[in-house]
């Protein structure tokens, strides 16, 4: 299921994606939200989130937020925020156990360059670190305690993209596009793409040599190997090279 069908819906239009190609816009009016099970599995525990976002508006806000039943406290996601100086942004990533803890809880921060250009940023979530890419390049690892060491979200939570729903808001003006890959015992390969469906998207991959196991990554899916790589709607990794596609189905 798709929330965004053509014709578009108010708030969402298509405009000029990384390299040209096409892309989604999300404006203040959009409210692009579907039930997580939609999307996700019910729980993650290593993982990794590739987002490909040009900000519109200059105040930041939720570039995708995983908000508990009560759309209290955001269990998953990634906020998009100017720093104080103004001439960066502050992308946080979000993980909370909404049954512990009354408020979202920050796992890591990272600085990029202030501005409304492409950007591509990879959060690669492992039991004691973060490790972030942008642009395809390893620009920070962060040591991390995952509490929990496995997310379990509530069974009614909502997916947003562009803002945390209707109590949390931080809404955001964004170009955006969105892969989620997880490893665990269920091998399931998901995209946020669900909602921003599209059919035909192309896409472009940049490699990088990067040093850590290719084991997180293998696209399952593909029914490929150990030490295969992937393009499809996931960041497809082997011993060697990080793969990041911009869109694809």
């Amino acid at each position: 299921m798709g929330a965004i069908q053509i014709p578009l819906q108010n708030g969402v239009k298509f405009v000029d994606g990384l390299d040209g190609f096409p892309a989604f816009g999300v404006t203040s009016e959009a409210d692009l939200k579907s039930p997580f099970k939609l999307i996700l599995s019910d729980h993650l525990q290593d993982f990794a989130i590739i987002a490909t976002v040009r900000p519109q508006s200059s105040s930041g806000g939720w570039v995708f937020s995983v908000v508990n039943s009560l759309d209290t406290v955001v269990q998953l996601g990634l906020l998009l925020e100017p720093t104080a100086s103004g001439d960066q942004w502050n992308a946080t990533l979000y993980y909370t156990d909404a049954k512990k803890e009354r408020h979202s809880q920050p796992l890591a921060s990272f600085q990029v360059p202030y501005g409304k250009s492409w950007m591509k940023m990879i959060f690669k979530v492992l039991p004691d670190q973060v490790v972030f890419y942008y642009n395809c390049l390893e620009a920070g690892v962060v040591s991390v305690k995952k509490e929990p060491r496995k997310l379990v979200f509530d069974s009614a939570s909502t997916v947003y993209i562009g803002q945390a729903g209707p109590i949390l808001k931080r809404k955001f003006e964004v170009s955006v596009v969105v892969f989620f890959k997880c490893h665990g015992p269920s091998n399931r390969s998901e995209s946020f793409h669900a909602l921003l469906k599209r059919q035909d998207r192309p896409h472009d991959t940049c490699d990088r040599q990067v040093s850590s196991s290719s084991e997180l990554y293998c696209d399952i899916d593909t029914r490929m190997s150990k030490n295969s790589t992937s393009t499809v709607t996931t960041v497809g990794k082997s011993s060697s090279v990080i793969r990041c596609p911009l869109m694809h189905n």
